[in-house]
């Protein structure tokens, strides 16, 4: 007669496989929602420096040619 396997072990080993292949995905979405977050964040600031950076070079131009120095604000200084 031959042996017959549990299948009760099996089973439970499945569903742990399952729970973990889940627990895992809910992981990777959660990642992925906080990647474009801060991809978000990151292309703000990107803009925002690129404009800051074009002022600047206005105000260095206009310095070079002798006109009067312009007051620059910059942002999160309070001037």
């Amino acid at each position: 007669m031959a042996k017959q396997g549990s299948t009760s072990f099996s089973a439970t080993k499945v569903v742990k496989s399952s729970l973990i292949t889940a627990k895992a995905l809910e992981h990777i979405l959660k990642l992925e929602n906080e990647v474009l977050r801060l991809q978000h964040h990151v292309s703000i600031l990107s803009k925002r420096n690129q404009k800051l950076e074009l002022r600047l070079g206005e105000v260095l131009v206009e310095q070079k040619r002798g006109d009067e120095k312009p007051e620059v604000a910059v942002p999160g200084r309070g001037v």
